[in-house]
């Protein structure tokens, strides 16, 4: 992996460096855009930098180069990524090693406030794999003769992130800075180094083994490069307080990494130990008072490829360990532990978990538990024992928590279990032991910038086929829940990543969502509110969910719901709302849908709601897509009924994208007044009908359909006091609108001013051919364009209207039509892209299971044969030593 790392970042830096010497200075524009499209053609990433500065004068006779702002982007499954930022790069190399030519000696190499960021996907792919293939072909290709020697490298206030999602694996180090000398242009050569990391992280299949940890790291490794081996001698790893010996090397003369590393703690003290937990190391460290010793060593040794795992292991021992704060009552004392952890060169499945002992005292309460894991990853044998009393109250007596931190109450476990994880996917529960529960009894957890939590009861129970979880009740700050229910296969959840299924009921008279979307309250009571999400909702794959709810009320910044019932599922990776009904704005509404995370850039909805009696104005105040669907709720007071389907995609930021929405509906209205809504205010003005600014609107019935950002009214009767009318048309979520009325005006709400606006019409009409006479009824088509803000109204007493209202039908019939054959041919696409996938992942998985069932056989075939050949050499010792015992009895005689 490391090779690869420095080729690819040595290949960037080189053509930045190889271009900055070849070019005059006076082309120094031209050298950056040529060294950005050299750069990128050759990568599959995305190369970019600020100011690239190069010059002699001011390090004669050595030539500097430095590039600042340079940024590499990953591309394809990596698109938004960065694998590395690096503020400043600085190179000085020697000036004649240039003209000489061969080799560049660079003298100097240093990178400031660089932030690496190294992911490797489930499939094995990694972001910094971007070199692309080299175009030269045949067999005749020669061997380059470009040399680089190196001095020193330095990087200065560093920050690393490693994410191996195929090991779930992950590294990070924050404010670290690392020195590097030694001369690299020789095959052998001792390279000296120092590396400090202000935080360290480990975390490994979900368990974090290091967190917040301080580094530091002082290394001499000889440095034999043509055989690409790298032997450390007598290195110290310092962990806070904790120092390790490290010596062995790594080697990679091909493909393959062998490696033989052993570590051993450099300390016998307990005290050096306990400073790697955070709380403890954290506050007044050198005041702790302790006692007893500690041995920790580890090992990898072996191969590690494609096929195998080089062996490793790890061996902690904690004899009658105790620490105590002077300043504080309470003591921890008696901690043993013995751990060991061991695996042989070959397939993971071999590893071999053994916790023995963990014993400790805190207060007057003991606490015991072992654990032993064979077999993790084909089928996990678990032995485990846990009994035992945590008082946490005891806790802030015992170590120094942050102001504000408040701890209470009291947690009981007294289970066990025993067998393979198997049985309980066979649902031979018989053959595996499951006992015991974990009991809470007024648990009380509070910081100072954080609602108070705290669990007044609740009791979880073990039993071979399911975990049971009872009577739980509590509060998170104003939030109250009481619920219950049971998980099944935990374990295989836990070891095996298989689905989790469960099923719970959450009941609550108060939901404050508010505050689970704080940072941090200040001294007013005021809560600052968090970013909203960057990222979507993915809902795991391996989860089997059912939730019942019951909730009297829900606060969700200003939005107000009551009596929230229903049930919510969650399964492949999508959840799904069955029979969810609340109370809400003055209506009530149910809700039956789907939001799926399938596609993990851009999830998708599909939800049918039926929502009765809701306060117009308060819903388009409330929901941003009614805003863009519906701009004349704005100015509209009333209730509404309505029916609606409604599907489409969400950005990453978890907003609707607005032209994806499609769907159908209708809504209905008893009474309603509009007041002020422009398109309208305009056509009163075009009419000079002082009574459209302000209409009372009742018996509205319209159905609509929505696609490609537009929604489609059918037409509809729309009764506007003593007028009534004939409605069909669209408006877009870009406010533009395109609307046909065909009213029938009373010939009496025409006053002096509407008059002539009437008596213009009737000659235009006239003029036309056609035969108007005023009567007690007149018949206007208005056809309103433009926009919400800035309407375009024409009239006319042609009967144009209702032939405009059917072209307009018909077309967004046909427009509706196009985009749902459109979304199925999508929709059959992603189920056979899905399918195919689901089919790979099988496959894999086959596979996958085949091999370690192989490593399996083989392992067990090896341990045969050498039980096998040492019985037959005990069978041959014995045989020789008995013909021996009989010749020395012959003798004798």
């Amino acid at each position: 992996m490391f090779k690869k790392i420095f080729f690819t970042l040595g290949i960037i830096i080189l053509l930045i460096v190889g271009a900055g010497v070849a070019i005059p200075y006076i082309y120094k524009d031209k050298i950056i855009e040529k060294v950005k499209g050299e750069i990128n053609s050759k990568i599959n990433a995305r190369v970019d930098f600020g100011v690239f500065d190069f010059t002699i004068l001011r390090s004669f006779p050595d030539f500097t180069v430095s590039v600042s702002d340079l940024t590499v982007s990953g591309a394809q499954e990596f698109e938004g990524d960065t694998l590395a930022r690096i503020g400043v790069t600085y190179v000085r190399l020697d000036l004649m090693s240039i003209f000489r030519g061969g080799k560049i000696d660079i003298k100097q190499f240093d990178l400031e406030e660089p932030h690496f960021n190294f992911i490797v996907l489930e499939n094995g792919k990694a972001n910094w794999d971007i070199m692309k293939p080299d175009d030269a072909t045949g067999a005749g290709s020669e061997a380059s003769s470009f040399h680089v020697g190196l001095k020193r490298y330095s990087i200065e206030n560093g920050q690393l992130a490693y994410d191996d999602r195929s090991l779930a694996f992950s590294m990070k180090l924050e404010n670290f800075n690392h020195v590097g000398k030694g001369d690299f242009t020789q095959d052998l050569f001792t390279l000296t180094t120092t590396t400090q990391s202000e935080k360290t992280e480990i975390v490994y299949e979900g368990v974090p083994y290091l967190s917040g940890v301080k580094s530091d790291l002082q290394a001499d490794i000889d440095m034999d490069l043509p055989n690409m081996k790298f032997t450390m001698k007598q290195n110290k790893l310092k962990l806070n307080e904790l120092l390790l010996d490290v010596d062995g090397f790594v080697a990679m003369p091909a493909d393959d990494i062998d490696m033989d590393i052993k570590f051993k703690s450099a300390q016998s003290d307990f005290k050096n130990f306990i400073s790697l937990i955070p709380v403890i190391y954290a506050k007044d460290f050198e005041q702790l008072t302790t006692s007893g010793t500690m041995a920790l060593s580890g090992y990898v040794t072996g191969k590690y490829n494609d096929n195998t795992m080089p062996a490793f292991g790890l061996a902690l021992n904690i004899n009658n360990g105790m620490f105590k704060y002077p300043s504080l009552p309470q003591s921890l004392k008696e901690v043993v532990v013995d751990l060991k952890i061991d695996k042989p060169q070959g397939a993971t499945d071999l590893t071999k978990i053994n916790l023995s002992k963990l014993h400790f005292v805190l207060g007057t309460n003991p606490f015991d538990a072992k654990l032993l894991v064979t077999t993790p990853v084909s089928d996990p044998n678990i032995d485990m024992e846990v009994k035992g009393k945590i008082n946490l109250g005891e806790v802030s007596k015992l170590v120094k928590l942050d102001t504000g931190t408040q701890l209470g109450g009291m947690m009981t476990a007294d289970m066990g279990m025993r067998g393979k994880i198997s049985a309980i996917e066979s649902k031979k529960y018989q053959d595996f032991d499951a006992h015991g529960q974990m009991v809470f009894a007024n648990v009380e957890y509070k910081t100072a910038n954080e609602p108070a939590l705290s669990v007044r009861k609740g009791m979880v129970k073990f039993n071979p086929a399911s975990l049971g979880v009872e009577g739980f009740e509590g509060k998170y700050g104003k939030s109250d829940f009481q619920g219950g229910g049971h998980l099944d296969n935990v374990l295989g959840y836990v070891f095996r990543d298989d689905k989790l299924k469960a099923s719970f009921n959450f009941n609550s008279t108060l939901l404050d969502l508010n505050e689970f979307m704080t940072d941090a309250t200040s001294a007013s009571g005021t809560a600052a509110k968090k970013p909203e999400a960057t990222e979507v909702l993915l809902i795991p794959a391996n989860l089997d969910v059912t939730l019942t709810t019951n909730i009297a009320k829900v606060l969700y910044e200003d939005w107000v719901i009551e009596n929230v019932t229903g049930n919510m599922l969650i399964s492949n990776q999508e959840l799904v709302l069955k029979g969810v009904s609340m109370k809400t704005l003055e209506g009530t509404v149910g809700i039956n849908g789907t939001y799926s995370s399938l596609n993990t850039e851009s999830p998708t909805i599909d939800y049918d709601i039926v929502a009765s009696d809701m306060d117009i104005n308060k819903t388009f105040k409330t929901f941003d897509a009614v805003k863009k669907m519906a701009p004349i709720a704005e100015k509209t007071t009333g209730k509404f009924t309505t029916t609606l389907k409604i599907a489409g995609r969400l950005d990453k930021e978890m907003n609707p994208v607005l032209n994806s929405l499609n769907g159908k509906g209708a809504l209905k209205t008893l009474q309603v007044t509009v007041n002020g809504f422009e398109p309208i205010s305009k056509l009163g003005e075009v009419l000079k009908i002082d009574k459209f600014k302000t209409l009372n609107l009742s018996d509205i019935n319209v159905s609509f359909k929505f696609l490609d950002g537009r929604v489609y009214a059918d037409p509809f009767d729309l009764k506007m006091g003593e007028i009534v009318s004939l409605v069909a048309g669209s408006n877009g979520f870009d406010e533009t609108i395109d609307y046909i009325m065909a009213m029938s005006i009373p010939r009496a709400m025409f006053g002096a001013g509407a008059n002539s606006v009437l008596n213009d019409l009737i000659l235009k009409a006239n003029n036309s051919g056609a035969n108007f006479s005023v009567g007690e009824k007149i018949n206007v088509d208005a056809i309103i364009k433009g926009t919400v803000k800035n309407p375009q109204i024409s009239t006319s007493l042609k009967d144009a209207g209702k032939n405009l209202m059917n072209d307009l039908k018909s077309q967004a019939q046909a427009e509706i039509d196009k985009k749902k054959q459109e979304l199925e041919d999508k929709a059959r696409a992603e189920a056979d892209r899905l399918k195919q996938e689901g089919e790979d992942k099988a496959r894999g998985e086959v596979d996958k299971v085949k091999k370690e069932a192989e490593d399996r056989a083989k392992a067990e075939q090896d341990k045969i044969k050498a039980e096998a050949d040492r019985l037959k050499k005990e069978a041959e010792a014995k045989a020789k030593k008995d013909a021996e015992d009989k010749l020395k009895g012959v003798f004798r005689k």
